[in-house]
This record gives structure tokens, sequence and C-alpha cells, in this order.
């Protein structure tokens, strides 16, 4: 009786264990198969690197901005082509690539799809990089790879077989988990096709209705600042942003350490996979409020910045330093330029650009005709 007893209580368990396991299977199952229809969705979706692929061929832009939202703040492509193409006499494209939340990993990373999409797209082009107070951000691969609000940027650009090095990385555990669900199952983009679908079916269902007794709120967006790259311009995301600066600042102060083997980082895979790609990296000085600049102005920064520019001059990446007089209304959330005064300073980056490299050339290929024509006589 006991034995009876006790078989019939298991029964249930081992049933409910089957049926969740089951579930489970299923639930990744179809995740999977998700995940493998047209050509993947999260890669198919990016809107980061691999836009810069064009269609796969041939050259697509003849510089590039990578960093951070900062470069979203402060860099006007529309500027720095009208300024290159009046004194080229031809069209420039140029792609501002600066996004909140990235890390140079994820840099790295998308760089190497840009070269399996389309080898040529920015051979014999310019990458400008991001250096706030001319010190560029300093990750290895052995810290982490995301930013914990963004993980889904580096999953785009993530194959099966990275997820060891991944793993291997002090990225937080959670975070691995949900890159590595996104890059084999497609979690986050199928996740948003099913919310994106089951939205569109409320809205065209109830909206009209709640419409009628609900009043639609309206965000304050008055703020002189860009909305690309990750930008909150409303007044809500400037208090969170300023409330955010203040605590990344006084974290860095209270825990500085030196910022010195550049050859071990992420950012000189960045610069190799831009070589591989034929393009000429070119780092330049970001402007910064006077609440950021002091984590760059510690005696131990100072000293980082004196070994950065040395790795510079080894890897053969020129440094330009455009300047702009700005005051702390310059910069509405702590982090970033205000968007009325991006176009100086990119007239201001164009024109060091122009003076240190391209006026140089021109003179260079004129001067060669004549020099020919001297030695035909």
């Amino acid at each position: 009786m006991n034995s009876s007893s006790t078989s019939s209580s298991r029964s249930p368990f081992w049933k409910r264990a089957l049926i969740a396991t089951g579930f489970v299977a299923g639930f990744l199952g179809v995740f999977f198969w998700l995940n493998a229809q047209g050509g993947k969705g999260r890669i198919q979706g990016d809107i980061w690197f691999s836009r810069v692929a064009g269609s796969g061929v041939g050259h697509t832009a003849d510089a590039l901005f990578l960093g951070s939202s900062r470069v979203s703040a402060a860099i006007e492509t529309r500027v720095f082509d009208q300024i290159l193409s009046q004194v080229l006499g031809r069209p420039v494209q140029s792609v501002n690539l600066g996004m909140g939340y990235s890390t140079t990993a994820e840099w790295a990373m998308g760089l190497r799809r840009l070269q399996e999409l389309n080898p040529e797209a920015i051979r014999g082009s310019v990458v400008f990089i991001e250096a706030p107070m001319g010190l560029a951000d300093y990750k290895t691969w052995e810290d982490s790879w995301v930013v914990d609000q963004a993980p889904e940027l580096m999953s785009r650009y993530l194959t099966a077989s990275d997820l060891p090095a991944l793993f291997e990385s002090n990225t937080p555990a959670g975070q691995k988990l949900l890159v590595a669900a996104n890059v084999l199952f497609g979690y986050d983009e199928n996740i948003s096709r099913v919310r994106r679908s089951f939205q569109t079916w409320l809205e065209g269902a109830t909206l009209s209705l709640f419409s009628l007794v609900l009043p639609i709120p309206v965000e304050d967006q008055s703020t002189d600042l860009t909305s690309r790259g990750g930008i909150r311009n409303d007044k809500k995301g400037v208090q969170d942003a300023i409330a955010l600066a203040k605590s990344v600042i006084q974290k860095d102060l209270a825990d500085q350490k030196p910022q010195r083997e550049w050859e071990s980082t992420t950012l000189f895979t960045v610069v190799q996979r831009l070589r591989e790609l034929g393009a000429q990296p070119i780092v330049y000085e970001m402007p910064m409020s006077s609440a950021m600049a002091r984590v760059y102005e510690t005696p131990v920064r100072i000293q980082d910045r004196v070994a950065f520019q040395e790795a510079l001059k080894a890897w053969g990446v020129p440094y330009l330093a455009p300047r702009i007089a700005t005051v702390d209304e310059d910069f509405p959330d702590i982090w970033h330029l205000r968007k009325s005064r991006a176009p100086e300073f990119t007239q201001n980056l164009s024109m060091e650009f122009l003076e240190k490299f391209v006026y140089p050339a021109i003179r260079r290929s004129s001067a060669a005709p004549a020099t020919d024509s001297v030695k035909a006589r």
C-alpha cells in the first residue's frame, strides 16, 4: 500500500516535469526557427555598421565617424560633406556611426561584419574616432563587451563561435546569457517582433476607442539636443542623463587605475580592422563639459593621455585637436554638445583635417606633373 501510494504521488510530478520540458523545448524550437527565417532578422534589421555595406559591392562612404552618442551629438555630417565637396570638386559621403551605450568591442565586431558584407565599402576612406580630452575609451577583451543598457548591439555581430570568448570575458553573467540567447535564438529580435505585432493589433482594435476618453500626453522635446544615437532630448531624459553622469563621474574619480597597455585594448583591434578594410583611422579630441573634464584632468589620466599619444604614434594614427569655445550650458545633459553647436565643431574638425591632410595631398599631386615636365626637358 505504501509503495503504490508513493508511486501514485510521484506520477503527477514526472508528468508535470515532462510537460514543462516539452513546453520549454517547443518554445526554444520556435525561436530557433524564427531566427533562421529571412537570413536572421537581427542581422537584417541592423542599422548600425551593416548599413555602411550598401548593396554589398563597391565603395559606399568617404568618411565614417565612429564613437559613442557624443559623436551623434557633436558631428553634423552634412557640414563635413559640404566643406569637403567644395574643396575636392566632387560629392562626398560621410556616415555618423555614433551610438549610445556602445563599446569598442562592439565597434570591432561591427567592423568585422562590415568586412564580411562588403570588404570594399570604406577602402581609401578615413574613419574619425573620438577621444574625449585626448584619451580614447580604454577596454580590453577581458573586460565587459557590452553596456548593461544595450546588450543587443553586440548580439547583431556575434556568431555561435564567438560565444566561448564572450563567456571568458568579464561581461556580467546576465548579459552573457542574454547575448547568447539573442545569437542562438534571436530572442530580443523575435520578442520585439511578437510585441510589435500585438501592439499593432491592439492599437488598431482599441486605440481609437480609448483615445476618446483618455488624454494622450505629448513629450516636451524643447531641449537643444539631437535625438540620434540613443540620446533622449525630452525633459525627463535629460534629467536622467544628468543623474547618471554625476554617478559615473563620482565612481570614476573614486577609483582610477592606470591605462597604459594600449596594444591589449579593443581599440587596437578596431585600428587593425580599419587597416584591413583599407581605411585610415584618425583620432580627434571631443569637446567636454567641465564636469566630465574633471575625470580626465587627474594626475593618473594625464599620464594615461601621454601613453595614449605615444601609442597613436606607434600605430601610425594621426591626432586632431579641433577647438571651439564652450561653456557648461553647451552641454544640457552634461554628456552631449548641444545641437546648435554641432555645425561649428564639425566645421572646425573639417578645416583641421583639410589643413593637415587634404591640402598637402593636393599640393603634392599638383607639383608632380610640373616636376615630370622639367625632367622631360
